[in-house]
């Protein structure tokens, strides 16, 4: 059974950043950890790139996907309510 947790490292540098970590664990044996940083540059929609994906493009998060509850939960943890508008995470 495979148990998806975020913990530690939940960091806010400014208004537009923010860093997290997430671990995929597996009969309490940690099977992934992958590092979340979270952008947002003045009023537009938040950005992400992690240590899983192959290049160092910044890539959308979108609503319902796994780097918004990443997200969510890290600005649940900081203090950040998120905003969604249509396909945008604000």
């Amino acid at each position: 059974m495979d148990d998806e947790s975020i913990s530690g490292a939940i960091q806010r540098s400014d208004e537009g950043h923010v860093q997290g970590i997430s671990k995929q664990v597996r009969n309490g044996k940690v099977l992934k950890t992958i590092k979340w940083d979270f952008i947002r540059i003045q009023n537009e929609f938040w950005r992400y790139h992690n240590t899983a994906m192959d290049d160092e493009h910044l890539t959308v998060v979108m609503p319902e996907s796994e780097s918004y509850y990443v997200l969510e939960f890290c600005g649940k943890k900081i203090g950040f309510p998120l905003v969604i508008e249509d396909l945008w995470v604000y």
